[in-house]
């Protein structure tokens, strides 16, 4: 199934495209709420502090927002967030002290923690399921192609306009979204198989959701591939500038082109997988991307030159984007609808936290080990996660890993 057969699925391309509207305003906004605490105090302390801010809330809450988004509406739900997170931006847009705009950037991190599982779980909703590789590819794409146009684009915003306008944009870009999700996803909660709605107990929904998680080796294993994850790629990103002084003795900025690089690679690597994904089996697509990308970053550790980084970089791009896709099909497919909000909940705070303890942990490992022993260590992180895949791949068919829906 390529992208020529999504054309059929109109509800979701009015979805994608409101995402896609969302996700450019989001850039903006990025750009604008770092040079806005670096204006208002001229400390690199405090533009940290706005990252940590929006960062903390998707590391520790995700399994309960996860929890909520399998109890409600979830068309309700992604509206409600983007209107929520359009009068939070909106709010920001009048620059108000920082200690309220360090609040409002955690409000909005939290207010996206709930609607992105609400998202994911909803394409299954509006896609057949043999059409799923190339509408995740797409959706990947999508995002992958405004990473090279968005901080660009939020830098001219900013440079012309200053802040506040760059941050009007994305509010205006939220309720976009809430509009193409009330034209187009589906309405009503999610239904446990004999069309019974989920358990309301907030206890009992969590732990039915944990438990889901814990006791399928399928489930355990994306745990295991996530964490690996998260902790290489936390790692490659915190410390890029670093490793372009020490390694390669180059200025510290220039670790910028290659997050461009890699952003290239991801690109490329989205369409690629839309276009062959049906020709491979998803579970060895998730294997062989986590595995190059590993490989691919264990290589970077050994650069001897910026060309030959930014090649591996956009090697590891390709792979990356390839077993995202791969990932993220693989879940959809697997996790009955009434509980892929927690599952992905439950994922995403793994990413989320283990990427948290990489920044934290490898600038010291850096100054005690070295800045290329810490990036093999990087990447051999991220191949141990493709051999768990392994367990997975193996498996020939649905029954196999232990999915629970009929």
């Amino acid at each position: 199934m390529s992208y020529r057969s999504l054309l059929s699925e109109r509800r979701f391309l009015l979805l994608l495209l409101g995402q896609s509207v969302s996700t450019t305003g989001d850039w903006l906004a990025s750009v604008a709420l770092l040079v806005f605490a670096y204006q208002r105090t001229g400390s690199g302390l405090a533009v940290g502090a706005m990252g940590f801010s929006q960062a903390l809330p998707a590391a520790v809450l995700g399994l309960l927002a996860g929890v909520l988004v399998d109890r409600w509406d979830r068309r309700l739900t992604m509206i409600g967030c983007d209107v929520a997170r359009a009068a939070l931006t909106l709010a920001l847009a009048t620059l108000p002290p920082l200690p309220l705009a360090f609040g409002a950037a955690a409000g909005l991190s939290l207010f996206g923690l709930l609607f992105s599982p609400a998202y994911e779980a909803t394409i299954p909703n509006l896609v057949p399921e043999e059409k799923l590789v190339a509408a995740n590819a797409l959706g990947a794409t999508s995002r992958q192609g405004l990473v090279l146009v968005g901080p660009a684009l939020g830098a001219l915003v900013v440079g012309l306009w200053g802040p506040g306008m760059a941050l009007f944009l994305d509010g205006a870009s939220f309720l976009a979204s809430a509009a193409s999700v009330a034209a187009a996803a589906p309405r009503g909660r999610p239904v446990v198989a004999g069309a019974q709605p989920v358990d309301l107990n907030l206890g009992r929904a969590f732990a039915e959701g944990l438990g889901f998680v814990l006791s399928r080796p399928a489930m355990r294993s994306f745990v295991v591939i996530d964490a690996c994850r998260g902790l290489g790629i936390g790692i490659i990103i915190a410390l890029s500038p670093v490793f372009m002084a020490r390694a390669l003795g180059l200025p510290p900025e220039v670790g910028g082109y290659l997050t461009s690089a890699a952003g290239a690679g991801m690109l490329g690597g989205s369409l690629l997988v839309g276009l062959l994904g049906q020709r491979w089996p998803t579970g060895w697509l998730l294997v062989g991307g986590m595995l190059v990308t590993g490989l691919s970053h264990t290589l970077f550790a050994l650069a001897p030159d910026f060309a030959s980084a930014a090649g591996l970089r956009v090697v590891a791009g390709v792979s990356l984007a390839t077993s995202g896709v791969a990932r993220q099909t693989l879940l959809q497919v697997l996790v009955p609808d009434a509980l892929r909000g927690r599952v992905f909940g439950a994922l995403t705070s793994t990413i989320n936290l283990t990427t948290l303890i990489a920044m934290a942990a490898g600038g010291a490992l850096a100054d005690i080990l070295g800045i290329r022993e810490v990036f093999a260590l990087a990447g051999l992180a991220i191949v141990a996660g493709g051999v768990t895949a392994f367990s997975l791949a193996s498996r020939s068919s649905p029954g196999g890993y232990g999915r629970a829906q009929p």
